[in-house]
């Protein structure tokens, strides 16, 4: 897996905006924050079952989260932003809407919180066709990452929750 970053430079956000305003008569985008409102449930799941479509899509789980950097107990630093699931119905795939969804998402990203300086989003290395959308848009190899799968029934005592009891 590699972790890429994307700088939401006045570069990055120019090329995005670029990207964003290709033409696209037969989509919208449509935006929400929170759960899918309920007349778009059914078609949001059904995208999302090809999430796994990628190679190696089945193999991770990511964790969602933010970096910040603190200073003597205060926060003074940048927010990182993480990016997960990007999917296209397989036959809407190769006309560059991914390309052009990540452009907007980042658009919109920015104008909801424009403190946010980059965003990061793991791809496997062997997903050809997300690199080449990650790089048309900004993203940047950051790091390789290396995801295990751990089944938590093996493990000696057996899964845990709340406070270890002594």
């Amino acid at each position: 897996m590699e972790l890429h970053e994307q700088r939401l430079d006045q570069d990055t956000l120019r090329r995005c905006d670029e990207l964003a305003m290709a033409a696209r008569p037969d989509h919208r985008l449509v935006c929400w924050q929170g759960a899918a409102p309920a007349q778009w449930v059914t078609s949001f799941g059904r995208v999302m079952g090809h999430v796994l479509d990628a190679p190696g899509g089945g193999s991770f789980t990511i964790g969602r989260g933010r970096r910040c950097h603190g200073h003597h107990g205060g926060v003074v630093g940048r927010w990182v932003a993480e990016q997960h699931d990007t999917a296209v119905l397989p036959e809407h795939r190769g006309g560059g809407l991914a390309r052009w969804m990540k452009a907007r998402q980042t658009l919109r990203l920015h104008e909801l919180f424009p403190t946010v300086e980059s965003v990061t989003v793991t791809v496997n290395q062997q997903d050809a066709p997300m690199l080449a959308v990650n790089r048309a848009v900004g993203y940047r190899l950051v790091r390789e990452r290396l995801l295990v799968e751990v089944s938590t029934h093996r493990l000696k005592g057996g899964p845990r929750c709340g406070p270890a009891r002594g």
